[in-house]
């Protein structure tokens, strides 16, 4: 009966429920993403006071919607330049602000932009039910070079990722400063917590937004005292091409 219920109440409710969405993914989704990646551009450390970061926007849609921030210090570019644009081509490792499954096992990994199911990305920062916003930290399978005929593409790309896992799990100290890593062994994250709702949306009608985002803002900081060993991590990969 109390199923019924529900069902019913949500039934009744459904228009406003899509304008809901609607009105978060459509409207308040866009300013948000481009607040996050300007307080990304705009972070600094005294453990690093040289560090600019490069940032590259995703809004990717097909049969789901996905959104992406990835980004990286801008001397991890092969060609450094005074450009605050992250050129993924010419990095060999970055970190990803993304929507996480809760089931990784659901997600393909290897994909550049992983499907997670999810039509509603921007609902993830204000409620964890069907996913969480983390930042990821990855190597770059795209610089892989001189791929050649099919066999080799697959035998390349299986031997680098055995790599990969095995240069990423080496750093276990990163579980310390909150980290984890993934259930493949393929990457590290680290969790966000929810955003506040009333707080972002303040914010938004102020056309500012400040202390909504210190849940993100706490994440950058929490990068800068093991930014080293990520550097470190980096550098190993491009040892191999």
């Amino acid at each position: 009966m109390r199923k019924n219920m529900s069902v019913h109440r949500a039934l009744e409710h459904l228009p406003l429920l899509v304008k809901t969405c609607n009105l978060i993914e459509d409207v308040l989704s866009e300013e948000l993403y481009q607040a996050i990646e300007q307080l990304i551009r705009n972070s600094q450390s005294e453990l690093t006071p040289d560090l600019r970061w490069q940032t590259v926007r995703w809004d990717v849609c097909a049969n789901f919607e996905y959104k992406e921030i990835w980004f990286a210090p801008s001397i991890w570019n092969i060609n450094q330049t005074d450009s605050s644009h992250l050129n993924i081509e010419q990095c060999y490792a970055y970190f990803k602000l993304t929507i996480q499954n809760h089931n990784e096992r659901a997600i393909s990994i290897d994909d550049d932009f992983a499907n997670n199911g999810n039509r509603l990305p921007t609902v993830n920062f204000f409620n964890h039910a069907n996913g969480f916003v983390s930042i990821q930290f990855h190597l770059n399978k795209s610089m892989i070079k001189n791929i050649g005929d099919k066999e080799t593409h697959y035998s390349v790309l299986s031997n680098w990722g055995k790599r990969r896992n095995q240069l990423i799990q080496q750093y276990n100290e990163l579980a310390y400063h909150g980290f984890k890593l993934s259930e493949m062994g393929s990457f590290w994250y680290l969790p966000i917590p929810v955003l506040d709702g009333c707080q972002v949306a303040s914010d938004f009608d102020r056309k500012y937004f400040d202390q909504s985002l210190d849940p993100i803002r706490d994440a950058l900081k929490t990068i800068y005292p093991v930014l080293d060993i990520f550097d470190l991590i980096q550098k190993q990969a491009k040892l191999y091409k």
